[in-house]
Protein backbone atom coordinates (compact mmCIF):
# COMPACT_ATOMS: atom_id res chain seq x y z
CA UNK A 1 0.00 0.00 0.00
CA UNK A 2 1.64 3.43 -0.96
CA UNK A 3 0.69 5.62 2.29
CA UNK A 4 0.27 9.39 0.51
CA UNK A 5 -1.91 11.09 -1.33
CA UNK A 6 -0.71 12.57 -4.96
CA UNK A 7 -1.84 14.02 -8.26
CA UNK A 8 -1.06 12.22 -11.03
CA UNK A 9 -0.50 13.38 -14.74
CA UNK A 10 0.21 11.95 -18.69
CA UNK A 11 1.58 14.46 -20.39
CA UNK A 12 2.06 14.18 -24.01
CA UNK A 13 5.47 15.52 -24.39
CA UNK A 14 8.92 16.65 -23.16
CA UNK A 15 7.73 20.43 -22.59
CA UNK A 16 4.22 19.34 -21.39
CA UNK A 17 5.88 17.25 -18.53
CA UNK A 18 8.71 19.72 -17.75
CA UNK A 19 6.04 22.53 -17.53
CA UNK A 20 4.29 20.14 -14.47
CA UNK A 21 7.57 19.68 -12.72
CA UNK A 22 7.83 23.25 -12.82
CA UNK A 23 4.26 24.00 -11.81
CA UNK A 24 4.43 21.51 -8.67
CA UNK A 25 8.10 23.02 -7.81
CA UNK A 26 6.67 26.29 -7.71
CA UNK A 27 4.09 25.34 -5.42
CA UNK A 28 6.44 23.74 -3.05
CA UNK A 29 5.62 20.13 -4.21
CA UNK A 30 8.01 17.10 -4.94
CA UNK A 31 7.49 15.94 -8.34
CA UNK A 32 8.79 12.48 -10.05
CA UNK A 33 9.19 11.45 -13.35
CA UNK A 34 7.67 7.85 -13.71
CA UNK A 35 7.81 5.20 -16.27
CA UNK A 36 8.56 1.98 -15.12
CA UNK A 37 7.53 2.29 -12.16
CA UNK A 38 9.54 -0.19 -10.17
CA UNK A 39 11.35 1.92 -7.78
CA UNK A 40 8.83 4.39 -7.06
CA UNK A 41 5.70 1.69 -6.15
CA UNK A 42 8.48 -0.15 -3.94
CA UNK A 43 10.35 2.11 -1.84
CA UNK A 44 6.73 4.23 -1.81
CA UNK A 45 5.08 1.04 -0.01
CA UNK A 46 8.01 0.75 2.42
CA UNK A 47 7.55 4.44 3.52
CA UNK A 48 11.15 5.36 2.37
CA UNK A 49 9.62 7.82 -0.81
CA UNK A 50 7.01 9.93 -1.49
CA UNK A 51 5.71 12.35 -3.88
CA UNK A 52 3.26 15.13 -4.26
CA UNK A 53 3.39 14.94 -7.79
CA UNK A 54 3.85 11.71 -10.26
CA UNK A 55 4.13 12.71 -13.71
CA UNK A 56 3.92 9.34 -16.03
CA UNK A 57 6.45 9.70 -19.47
CA UNK A 58 6.36 6.13 -20.51
CA UNK A 59 4.01 7.14 -23.59
CA UNK A 60 6.05 9.99 -24.74
CA UNK A 61 6.70 8.71 -28.25
CA UNK A 62 10.87 10.38 -28.04
CA UNK A 63 10.82 7.69 -24.76
CA UNK A 64 9.34 5.05 -26.93
CA UNK A 65 12.09 5.05 -29.85
CA UNK A 66 13.82 1.90 -30.26
CA UNK A 67 15.59 2.04 -34.02
CA UNK A 68 18.37 2.92 -36.16
CA UNK A 69 19.14 6.26 -37.38
CA UNK A 70 22.01 6.60 -39.83
CA UNK A 71 25.07 5.72 -37.83
CA UNK A 72 23.33 5.77 -34.51
CA UNK A 73 21.18 3.51 -32.32
CA UNK A 74 18.74 5.17 -30.94
CA UNK A 75 17.38 3.84 -27.14
CA UNK A 76 14.16 5.71 -25.88
CA UNK A 77 14.35 6.14 -21.38
CA UNK A 78 11.09 4.64 -21.94
CA UNK A 79 12.06 1.11 -23.47
CA UNK A 80 11.63 -1.56 -21.03
CA UNK A 81 14.69 -4.19 -20.34
CA UNK A 82 13.01 -6.41 -22.05
CA UNK A 83 12.21 -4.41 -25.00
CA UNK A 84 15.77 -3.85 -25.57
CA UNK A 85 16.94 -7.36 -25.18
CA UNK A 86 14.16 -8.78 -27.23
CA UNK A 87 14.95 -6.52 -30.13
CA UNK A 88 18.21 -7.70 -30.74
CA UNK A 89 19.61 -4.17 -31.85
CA UNK A 90 22.44 -4.31 -30.01
CA UNK A 91 23.53 -7.64 -28.23
CA UNK A 92 26.17 -6.26 -25.82
CA UNK A 93 22.93 -4.14 -24.72
CA UNK A 94 20.74 -7.09 -24.91
CA UNK A 95 22.72 -8.91 -22.63
CA UNK A 96 23.40 -5.97 -20.11
CA UNK A 97 19.33 -5.63 -19.47
CA UNK A 98 18.51 -9.62 -19.73
CA UNK A 99 20.61 -10.57 -16.68
CA UNK A 100 19.19 -7.55 -14.66
CA UNK A 101 15.99 -8.84 -12.23
CA UNK A 102 13.69 -11.33 -13.46
CA UNK A 103 11.59 -11.18 -16.71
CA UNK A 104 8.07 -9.79 -15.02
CA UNK A 105 10.12 -7.36 -13.25
CA UNK A 106 12.08 -6.33 -16.94
CA UNK A 107 8.87 -5.96 -18.20
CA UNK A 108 8.31 -2.55 -16.22
CA UNK A 109 12.05 -1.86 -15.70
CA UNK A 110 12.90 1.24 -18.48
CA UNK A 111 16.18 2.10 -19.55
CA UNK A 112 16.52 5.38 -18.11
CA UNK A 113 15.14 4.28 -14.81
CA UNK A 114 17.72 1.65 -14.33
CA UNK A 115 20.27 3.91 -15.38
CA UNK A 116 18.89 6.77 -13.16
CA UNK A 117 18.53 5.01 -10.24
CA UNK A 118 18.64 6.92 -7.16
CA UNK A 119 18.31 4.19 -4.97
CA UNK A 120 20.12 1.33 -6.29
CA UNK A 121 23.68 1.44 -6.74
CA UNK A 122 24.01 -1.27 -9.29
CA UNK A 123 22.25 0.93 -12.22
CA UNK A 124 23.80 -2.02 -14.62
CA UNK A 125 22.40 -0.34 -17.91
CA UNK A 126 24.82 2.20 -17.32
CA UNK A 127 27.63 0.28 -18.55
CA UNK A 128 27.62 -0.72 -21.93
CA UNK A 129 26.91 3.22 -22.27
CA UNK A 130 30.14 3.79 -20.74
CA UNK A 131 31.90 1.78 -22.61
CA UNK A 132 30.23 2.91 -26.01
CA UNK A 133 31.26 6.63 -26.76
CA UNK A 134 27.05 7.01 -25.99
CA UNK A 135 25.35 10.48 -25.72
CA UNK A 136 22.24 11.09 -24.08
CA UNK A 137 19.08 13.53 -24.98
CA UNK A 138 17.68 15.49 -22.15
CA UNK A 139 14.86 17.85 -21.66
CA UNK A 140 14.44 20.47 -18.81
CA UNK A 141 13.03 24.04 -18.51
CA UNK A 142 15.75 25.60 -20.89
CA UNK A 143 14.94 22.83 -23.43
CA UNK A 144 17.20 19.88 -25.30
CA UNK A 145 20.62 18.92 -24.60
CA UNK A 146 22.39 16.70 -25.96
CA UNK A 147 25.59 15.60 -24.70
CA UNK A 148 27.86 12.60 -24.19
CA UNK A 149 26.84 10.59 -22.24
CA UNK A 150 30.07 10.70 -19.54
CA UNK A 151 29.59 14.29 -18.93
CA UNK A 152 26.24 13.58 -16.92
CA UNK A 153 27.21 9.92 -15.90
CA UNK A 154 29.62 10.03 -13.01
CA UNK A 155 29.13 7.09 -11.00
CA UNK A 156 25.55 7.85 -10.85
CA UNK A 157 23.56 10.08 -13.11
CA UNK A 158 23.76 14.12 -12.70
CA UNK A 159 20.88 15.98 -14.27
CA UNK A 160 19.25 19.51 -13.48
CA UNK A 161 16.28 20.35 -11.59
CA UNK A 162 13.47 19.45 -13.94
CA UNK A 163 15.33 17.90 -16.37
CA UNK A 164 14.11 14.19 -17.78
CA UNK A 165 15.89 11.62 -20.16
CA UNK A 166 14.06 11.11 -23.18
CA UNK A 167 17.08 9.41 -25.73
CA UNK A 168 20.53 7.84 -25.84
CA UNK A 169 22.43 7.53 -28.93
CA UNK A 170 25.30 4.94 -29.34
CA UNK A 171 27.62 4.59 -32.65
CA UNK A 172 26.85 1.67 -34.76
CA UNK A 173 30.11 0.91 -35.42
CA UNK A 174 30.21 -0.96 -31.64
CA UNK A 175 28.35 -3.32 -32.80
CA UNK A 176 30.40 -5.60 -34.72
CA UNK A 177 32.95 -5.59 -31.52
CA UNK A 178 33.44 -8.67 -29.46
CA UNK A 179 32.39 -8.58 -26.14
CA UNK A 180 32.13 -10.24 -23.00
CA UNK A 181 29.17 -10.06 -20.13
CA UNK A 182 29.46 -11.91 -17.04
CA UNK A 183 27.34 -10.93 -13.48
CA UNK A 184 28.34 -12.88 -10.36
CA UNK A 185 26.00 -13.12 -7.77
CA UNK A 186 25.60 -14.77 -4.48
CA UNK A 187 23.04 -17.37 -5.16
CA UNK A 188 21.11 -17.53 -7.68
CA UNK A 189 20.94 -15.67 -10.86
CA UNK A 190 18.62 -13.63 -10.41
CA UNK A 191 19.68 -11.16 -7.71
CA UNK A 192 22.07 -8.17 -7.14
CA UNK A 193 25.46 -8.72 -8.28
CA UNK A 194 28.68 -9.21 -6.39
CA UNK A 195 30.55 -8.51 -9.52
CA UNK A 196 29.42 -7.64 -12.90
CA UNK A 197 31.97 -6.57 -15.60
CA UNK A 198 31.42 -5.85 -19.13
CA UNK A 199 33.90 -5.66 -21.46
CA UNK A 200 34.65 -4.96 -25.04
CA UNK A 201 37.25 -5.04 -27.74
CA UNK A 202 38.52 -2.13 -29.11
CA UNK A 203 41.51 -2.27 -31.22
CA UNK A 204 44.59 -3.25 -29.21
CA UNK A 205 42.84 -2.82 -25.82
CA UNK A 206 39.92 -4.07 -24.36
CA UNK A 207 37.45 -1.41 -22.84
CA UNK A 208 36.15 -2.62 -19.25
CA UNK A 209 32.99 -1.47 -17.19
CA UNK A 210 32.14 -2.58 -13.44
CA UNK A 211 29.04 -2.87 -11.13
CA UNK A 212 28.28 -4.44 -7.83
CA UNK A 213 32.22 -4.57 -7.16
CA UNK A 214 31.38 -1.28 -5.54
CA UNK A 215 29.08 1.25 -4.33
CA UNK A 216 28.40 2.93 -7.83
CA UNK A 217 29.10 1.54 -11.51
CA UNK A 218 32.04 3.36 -13.48
CA UNK A 219 34.72 2.73 -15.87
CA UNK A 220 38.44 3.40 -15.17
CA UNK A 221 40.61 3.80 -18.46
CA UNK A 222 43.64 2.84 -16.54
CA UNK A 223 42.65 -0.64 -15.31
CA UNK A 224 41.73 -1.26 -18.86
CA UNK A 225 45.77 -0.26 -19.73
CA UNK A 226 46.18 -2.67 -17.27
CA UNK A 227 44.69 -5.53 -18.32
CA UNK A 228 45.18 -4.78 -22.06
CA UNK A 229 49.09 -5.40 -21.96
CA UNK A 230 49.57 -8.38 -23.15
CA UNK A 231 53.81 -8.38 -22.73
CA UNK A 232 52.71 -9.62 -19.37
CA UNK A 233 50.83 -13.09 -18.56
CA UNK A 234 47.35 -13.62 -17.45
CA UNK A 235 47.60 -13.98 -13.71
CA UNK A 236 49.79 -10.51 -13.45
CA UNK A 237 47.81 -8.39 -15.57
CA UNK A 238 44.41 -9.33 -13.11
CA UNK A 239 46.56 -9.36 -9.92
CA UNK A 240 47.59 -5.77 -11.02
CA UNK A 241 44.14 -4.77 -11.38
CA UNK A 242 42.90 -6.30 -7.83
CA UNK A 243 45.70 -4.45 -6.72
CA UNK A 244 45.26 -0.52 -8.17
CA UNK A 245 41.65 -0.58 -7.78
CA UNK A 246 40.59 2.69 -7.94
CA UNK A 247 37.52 2.38 -5.82
CA UNK A 248 36.68 1.18 -1.96
CA UNK A 249 35.57 -2.65 -2.54
CA UNK A 250 31.70 -3.08 -1.15
CA UNK A 251 32.07 -5.56 1.94
CA UNK A 252 28.22 -5.79 2.76
CA UNK A 253 25.22 -8.63 3.69
CA UNK A 254 26.08 -9.85 -0.27
CA UNK A 255 29.84 -10.28 0.31
CA UNK A 256 32.60 -9.48 1.71
CA UNK A 257 35.21 -7.16 0.04
CA UNK A 258 37.45 -10.22 0.20
CA UNK A 259 35.38 -12.75 -1.36
CA UNK A 260 34.41 -9.65 -3.73
CA UNK A 261 37.69 -8.94 -4.99
CA UNK A 262 38.34 -13.12 -5.27
CA UNK A 263 35.38 -13.55 -7.37
CA UNK A 264 36.42 -10.18 -9.24
CA UNK A 265 39.95 -12.03 -9.57
CA UNK A 266 37.90 -15.22 -11.03
CA UNK A 267 35.69 -12.99 -13.49
CA UNK A 268 38.23 -11.26 -14.89
CA UNK A 269 40.38 -14.21 -15.88
CA UNK A 270 37.28 -15.78 -17.32
CA UNK A 271 36.67 -12.83 -19.38
CA UNK A 272 40.37 -12.62 -20.73
CA UNK A 273 40.09 -16.22 -21.81
CA UNK A 274 36.89 -15.94 -23.54
CA UNK A 275 38.09 -13.39 -25.54
CA UNK A 276 41.15 -14.38 -26.68
CA UNK A 277 43.23 -12.03 -24.45
CA UNK A 278 44.61 -14.85 -22.02
CA UNK A 279 48.23 -14.66 -23.92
Amino acid sequence: MIAFDFAYSRPNTPSEAVALYETAAAQGQHALYYAGGTEIITFSRMGQMAADAIIDIKDLPECQVLGIDGEEIVIGAAVTLNQLADSDIFPLFGQTAQAIADRTARNKITVGGNVGSRRLMYREMALPFLLCDSKVKLFGPQGARLLPFTDVFHHALNLKPGELITQFYIPRSFVANTFVHLKKTKQSSVNYPLVTVLALEDGDRIRMAFSGVCAFPFRDERLEELVSNRARPLCERVKQVIEQFPHEVLHDLEGSEDYRKFVLQLTLEEILKQMGWAV
